[in-house]
């Protein structure tokens, strides 16, 4: 008799994950609300979504197009207080308030000028972030996806700004929430764990945080000798 080997039919391949909605092909203005959302509700599984063919710039567009929104929106309690300080430097009048306010741009410049740089200020901290981070996580043990991946991670993390319409705290959580988003945006993207993600993230914030506190000591001890040396 013939020998017969049976081979079990090989298991269905996974579907294919679909793309970002705003990295799919023809994917216009419509698909940044349904990215943003995804981005901030489900961020795993936003990056992982990362396509491997779509290109840096558009994660550069949308995290630029979200920033420059978010912060011209934020700007307008800047614009609002401003304002209100304006007019009680005017009501007081006289002395050395007239001569700070003859250095001082009005309140309507100001915001102009903000929103202007916005997206400057954006590109060119986005680029420097991503080359940081991802030294470090060179330094670390590596970035699988390389560098382009870690650029397009910090783009997209620049969703949480959208927090910053949130008058006085805003701008505290949206820090937060972007400290929390590019780790898991990074972990995710290049498949790394999130103990190595989060260290490329948290070690340049918290030497920030330390040349931070060491300048406003040094002007604090600086301002107190000034101050000082003109009592006597």
């Amino acid at each position: 008799m013939s020998e017969f080997t049976f081979e079990p039919p090989a298991p269905p391949s996974p579907p294919p994950v679909p793309p970002l909605p705003w990295e799919r092909p023809g994917a216009g203005v419509g698909d940044l609300w349904p990215t943003l959302t995804l981005l901030l509700g489900r961020p795993g599984e936003a990056f992982l979504r990362l396509s491997p063919t779509a290109s840096v710039g558009r994660a550069l567009v949308f995290g630029l197009v979200v920033y420059v929104i978010s912060n011209a929106l934020a700007q307008l309690w800047t614009l609002a207080l401003s304002s209100a300080m304006q007019g009680m430097l005017d009501r007081l009048g006289g002395g050395a308030f007239s001569e700070f306010q003859q250095f001082q741009l009005s309140p309507g410049v100001q915001y102009i000028l903000n929103v202007f740089l916005s997206p400057f200020i954006f590109v060119i901290g986005t680029l420097i972030g991503a080359g940081v981070v991802h030294l470090i996580l060179l330094l670390l043990g590596g970035a699988p996806g390389g560098f382009e991946t870690t650029l397009r991670v910090n783009a997209y993390s620049a969703a949480p700004t959208v927090a910053m319409v949130i008058p006085f705290l805003g701008g505290v959580i949206a820090m937060i929430w972007w400290i929390v988003l590019l780790i898991v945006g990074l972990a995710a993207a290049h498949r790394i764990p999130t103990g190595r993600a989060a260290a490329a993230v948290l070690i340049p914030v918290a030497l920030c945080c330390v040349c931070l506190i060491v300048g406003i000591a040094v002007f604090a001890a600086s301002l107190t000798a000034m101050l000082g040396a003109a009592a006597k």
